[in-house]
Parts: structure tokens; C-alpha cells; sequence
């Protein structure tokens, strides 16, 4: 049997090579994270809370209010999110106030002011912070200051 030696530059060239490969898929998970997380924000910045849901939630989401027990799964939090949006009597202005974008996971900032049926006028900043998972959101938890009185 004989063994194949390579010189320094061919065994750079070969790291390399399988390197760059997955060098570039994670160039593109990056995109696309950064591109789906943009176009989640716009959507939530535009008051469509469920086509976003709709669009980027995965079958195994787990959504968290503050320290509250976390919801799990897409239908519980489906259902929780449409008693939400169908009790909103108007959506005065939902803003975007800042986007950061890790390693497979997201922090939005923004102000919320809306009214709703059963709680009144909602004006409150709030941040989520998402965690992805194959261009899907698998994990939520919401920040928001629980003395805040509503409006």
C-alpha cells in the first residue's frame, strides 16, 4: 500500500476546501435568518400578528410571557395569539424600535399601543427575543413591564 504525502500548500488546499463549503451554508442560514427575521418584524410592525405567526412559528414553539409557564406547541400558542389579535378593537401603531440578529436567534424592541376588548388601551414597549431553527421560530419569551398600567 503507498501512502500519498502532500506538500504544505496541498493539505492548506484541501482544509480548505472542505471548509468553504460549509463556511458558505452557514453564509446562507445567516441570510436567510437575517432575511426572515426583517420580513417578521415588518409583519409585525404592519399589525399582521397571525399571517407572522402563520409564517414563522414552528409545530413545536414554546411561547413565554415574563416568568409565566411557557406555552408549548403551535396550536396552544395559535390559540392563544387569535384570542389576542380578535380581541383588538384598533391597532393605533405598533412600532419597530430595534432588530438584533445572533446566531440562530433574535431580540426585537418595540412599542405597542392598541386597544383591546377585554384589557382597554395597551401602550407599552416590549422586547421578544426568538430562537430559530431551520427558518422557523422555536422559541419565544416576551419582556414587558408588568406595572404598566394600561392606558
Amino acid at each position: 500500500m503507498q501512502t500519498l504525502l502532500l506538500s504544505p500548500i496541498e493539505q492548506i488546499l484541501t482544509v480548505l476546501n472542505s471548509v468553504l463549503p460549509l463556511q458558505r451554508k452557514l453564509q446562507i442560514m445567516n441570510t436567510n435568518l437575517t432575511e426572515n427575521v426583517n420580513n417578521f418584524a415588518k409583519m409585525i410592525g404592519e399589525g399582521k400578528l397571525l399571517e407572522a405567526f402563520d409564517t414563522y412559528y414552528s409545530d413545536e414553539v414554546s411561547m413565554q410571557e415574563n416568568e409565566a409557564a411557557p406555552r408549548v406547541g403551535r396550536d396552544e400558542n395559535r390559540k392563544a395569539e387569535e384570542v389576542f389579535v380578535n380581541g383588538l378593537t384598533k391597532i393605533n401603531s405598533i412600532v419597530i424600535l430595534g432588530v438584533a440578529i445572533g446566531e440562530n436567534y433574535s431580540v426585537l424592541e418595540y412599542q405597542l399601543d392598541v386597544e383591546h376588548k377585554d384589557y382597554g388601551r395597551i401602550n407599552k414597549k416590549q422586547v421578544s427575543v426568538q430562537h430559530w431553527k431551520d427558518n422557523k421560530i422555536i422559541s419565544e419569551k416576551f419582556y414587558y413591564d408588568t406595572a404598566t398600567k394600561l392606558v
